[in-house]
């Protein structure tokens, strides 16, 4: 009877555990998804970026495509302050970027439905983009005066909550990628830690704290290798709620902008 029973559910036992085998496989990597069609549905707005967009989802929409006339000024500037010869540089962001491209896709659960080289000039853009941001955040002198972010009419604010939204991210190893290819020679290894708590700070009164060396280490150096399903909005809901004394459940990440 035993017998009977085993080679009677054999094929169903086998696909559940090639299933299990795929789930277990896939779900290190993959981290980013979109909002679900209900609740999209209820509020989409909620989850549209308003002027600004970053990695795949929202690549490409009509309403926001003047900003990246910005994402491509700071990735001048960056060029113009990081070497005299900007094509040498500028393909060490691109190789840099194609080494990583494969690990950078599979991070998004919808994929990325773009040709090889559009994806790397988005992965150069948006990357450069976001780790500008934070630093000329942190070092004003560092701010031209013709970036309209800072000195004209785009506000500052509506960017904050577009780059916490669901769909709007990168992941986090990608961003201290950037970060190590760009860093200036006063920078630390923590750095990017301290640049995040600085820029996202206004959002609640816990990340008002001065960031913990925990944290630091964390994020930044080689603790970021261990952060493998991680974006800044899932790494800013992470901690406040550790220092609520809560369990991070990544589940419910969203509820930090609420």
């Amino acid at each position: 009877m035993v017998l009977a029973a085993t080679s009677r559910y054999e094929i169903a036992v086998k696909n559940l555990q090639q299933k299990i085998d795929v789930l277990i496989s896939s779900s290190p990597t993959t981290f980013i998804f979109k909002v679900p069609p209900n609740l999209r549905q209820a509020n989409s707005k909620d989850y549209e970026p308003e002027i600004i967009y970053v990695g795949p989802y929202h690549h490409g929409k009509e309403h926001l495509k003047e900003m990246e006339k910005l994402k491509l000024n700071y990735l001048e500037s960056l060029l113009r302050r990081e070497h005299p010869n900007k094509s040498n540089c500028l393909e060490g962001y691109v190789a840099a970027c194609a080494t990583e491209k494969g690990r950078f896709e599979a991070s998004y659960a919808d994929g990325v439905v773009m040709s090889h080289d559009e994806s790397l000039e988005m992965m150069v853009l948006d990357g450069c983009f976001v780790v500008e941001l934070l630093r000329k955040f942190k070092n004003p002198e560092l701010i031209e005066v013709s970036d309209i972010l800072f000195y004209d009419n785009v506000n500052l604010d509506n960017v904050t909550r577009d780059l916490l939204l669901f769909e709007n991210q990168l992941p986090f190893w990608f961003l201290s990628m950037i970060f190590g290819l760009t860093k200036l020679p006063h920078e630390g290894e923590n750095d990017l830690g301290f640049m995040v708590i600085d820029f996202f700070r206004g959002i609640t009164v816990l990340l008002q704290r001065t960031p913990t060396q925990q944290l630091l280490r964390q994020w930044s150096g080689s603790g970021r290798d261990q952060i493998v399903g991680s974006d800044l909005l899932g790494l800013l809901h992470g901690e406040v709620a550790n220092l609520r004394g809560n369990r991070f459940d990544p589940c419910v990440r969203g509820s930090l902008i609420k």
